[in-house]
Parts: structure tokens; sequence; C-alpha cells
């Protein structure tokens, strides 16, 4: 899934798609940070981007992007990788190895991959590198929640 870096451009921020915004939280203490951040400081980090039938949607950056419009900037600095929906979604999840995401997070990612993407829960496993009922529990998690939630 690794490849060479893309050239940094800048991209238009109303332009941008949030389709995967449903695979992350977004707090707003941590969007509130964010739009600190970028007042002091500017953007330290570039977007990464795929492109989806025509439109580019966001993988990783969706808090500055959400603070960039609240402070009406009109373009931010991004990559922009070819990779298809599923590489994407895995794509957000390496990108936040580090930090990793929440168990909550990671049920969103297994129930998009499963749901969408009609991807076996094996399948899932193997890419994601975690046992078949490491997968089910992360299903059963978001299953079970209230649709409200």
């Amino acid at each position: 899934m690794h490849e060479a870096p893309s050239e940094t451009q800048l991209i238009e921020v109303d332009a941008l798609g949030e389709r995967l915004s449903a695979l992350r939280l977004c707090e707003g203490d941590a969007l509130a940070g964010m739009r600190r951040s970028l007042e002091e400081q500017g953007q330290l980090s570039a977007l990464v981007l795929f492109s989806l039938t025509g439109e580019l949607e966001i993988i990783d950056g969706f808090k500055r992007v959400r603070a960039a419009r609240a402070l009406g900037w009109p373009t931010l600095a991004a990559h922009v990788v070819s990779v298809g929906t599923i590489d994407a979604k895995l794509r957000l999840r390496e990108l936040h190895e580090g930090r990793g995401l929440t168990e909550l997070e990671e049920g969103w990612l297994v129930r998009s991959l499963y749901r969408e993407d009609h991807l076996t829960q094996s399948a899932i496993a193997r890419l994601l590198s975690r046992h078949k009922t490491w997968v089910l529990r992360r299903l059963m998690l978001v299953e079970s929640l209230e649709p409200s939630v």
C-alpha cells in the first residue's frame, strides 16, 4: 500500500468531499484546537486525498478542512494518492497507526468494509492484520449501537 509521495499541491477547500468522515470522530474541542493551530501556525501538514469518480475525497485532514472552512481559507496544501475506496480506507487506518483509531472508529471501518465494500470478515482480518474474531467483535460493537449514536 505504500507508494511514492505525490507532489504537494494547493486544493480548493470547497471542492473536497468528506465521504470517509463517517469513519472518524470529530469532537468540538479537537476542532477548536485545530482552528487555533491554523490561525497561529498555519497549515503544518498536507491533507491526503484520493479521487473518487472525478471528485477529490479526504483520507486524512478532516479537522484541518473543517477549521479552514470556518476561517474562510480558500485552499489547503494536499497530496493526492492514486488508490481506490478500499485502499483509501486502509490508508486512513495506516495514517493513524501512531495514535491509533478508537475502538469505535475501528468498528466503523470494519462495518464499512463489510457492508459497503462487501468484503468477507476473513478478508477484512487479512487486510487489517487481525484475527477474524477481532473483526467480528468490532462489527458487533458498532452494529449493536443505537442508530442515533
